[in-house]
């Protein structure tokens, strides 16, 4: 059941850019396949942002005007720099609320449960995405994520130059460097909206077809409620995990995520830390249990991912029990994920049944457990 939903996600849909029809293609595959094995399916649909890193294009166009207009007005211009610098700050954390309003299309959540026989002490939440991300690589996003991170630190470097402005009416000049430091950063958005290419994300359907797969084979429970749900336009800054805590404020003491955005390639991984400066570490519960349900025929390794911030982050955040299972080179970089030889040919079959193997280990302690907590004897 892995490897078929893989193949009909990565294979024969294909490329599954946030906001397409070809993602609604994928989540009406995805509904089909859960219902087959008995979750009870509903599609939640929202509106997400067909460019994610539109609005800060916009904030840095309007950055350059302002700064333009620092040569004659220099107060309304800082004044109009720290709107900008907040809302860009707003917009990098994400979802990008500018960039929906910009362009905004819909896409949707698919969302497989399994009820308990009476109230359930648990619920485990499965967390996976339909739709397939852009291309790119190591390098390039590290590039990117440089540049989009200049953008506010334009509009800082803008407000101490129009402080100079101001009081050295003779170095006016200097308003040219956050400008040129700006228009660079709206053309490289420019250029990432106007180029994107696609991958077939075999990686993240590798996850989908795991998460349903381990749904297949894993009764429904007296008190432990399992919940599938295959994310959208998780390409768009976390778009749909935020749509789905919007409608389902899930209880934070009994409600457990596992998220898995991509899989079948690399070291089985559970990731140990996230972040680029403010390490954001796992759920320390859920990385202890994982880590003491390893066994020689289920090998982990615990590492940091420094990459995008993860579903699981954005979670942590807001005070639940998350943690991540990725796919993972020893380098610490994704394995597959966002690459140009994201395919199902390069997929490891044992890497995806060993997931499911972890996988269906967590949730018989779950099953087990008597108490409120999955503390392990």
């Amino acid at each position: 059941m892995q490897q078929r939903i893989t193949g009909t996600l990565a294979d024969e849909i294909g490329e599954r850019p946030a906001t397409s029809t070809a993602e609604a293609r994928a989540a009406a595959v995805i509904a089909a396949q859960m219902r087959q094995v008995g979750l009870e399916v509903g599609v939640q649909t929202f509106s997400a942002a067909a460019a994610p890193s539109a609005g800060l294009g916009l904030l840095a166009g309007i950055g350059l005007l302002a700064l333009g207009l620092g040569w004659w007005l220099p107060y309304p211009s800082i004044a109009l720099l720290v709107l900008l610098l907040l809302l860009a700050v707003r917009e990098l954390h994400g979802p990008p609320i500018l960039a929906s309003l910009l362009r905004q299309r819909p896409s949707q959540n698919v969302i497989g449960t399994r009820a308990a026989t009476r109230t359930p002490r648990a619920r485990i939440v499965l967390l996976c995405h339909l739709d397939s991300p852009r291309m790119l690589t190591p390098r390039r996003a590290s590039w990117l994520r440089v540049w989009l991170l200049s953008i506010p630190f334009g509009f800082s470097l803008g407000l101490v130059a129009l402080g100079i402005a101001i009081f050295l009416p003779a170095w006016h000049s200097v308003l040219l460097i956050p400008a040129l430091l700006l228009l660079v950063c709206l053309l490289v958005v420019l250029r990432r909206e106007s180029r994107a290419e696609w991958t077939v994300g075999a990686v993240d359907a590798a996850a989908v077809g795991t998460a349903i797969a381990l749904a297949a084979d894993w009764p429904q429970r007296d008190d432990v409620e399992l919940w599938v749900v295959a994310l959208g336009a998780g390409a768009a800054a976390g778009s749909g995990i935020q749509a789905l805590l919007n409608s389902y404020p899930f209880p934070k003491d009994e409600t457990w995520f596992i998220n898995l955005p991509w899989l079948g390639r690399g070291n089985l991984t559970i990731v140990a830390g996230e972040g680029l400066w403010h390490e954001r570490k796992p759920d320390q519960q859920l990385a202890k249990m994982f880590h003491e349900l390893q066994s020689a025929s289920a090998p982990l390794i615990r590492s940091a991912y420094r990459g995008e911030r993860l579903d699981s982050a954005r979670l942590l955040a807001l005070g639940y029990h998350a943690i991540s299972v990725v796919g993972l080179k020893s380098d610490g970089t994704a394995a597959g994920f966002r690459q140009p030889d994201d395919e199902t040919r390069l997929l490891s079959v044992p890497q995806m049944e060993l997931a499911l193997r972890v996988l269906r280990r967590v949730l018989d302690r779950f099953a087990r457990n008597q108490s409120n907590e999955p503390q392990l004897p």
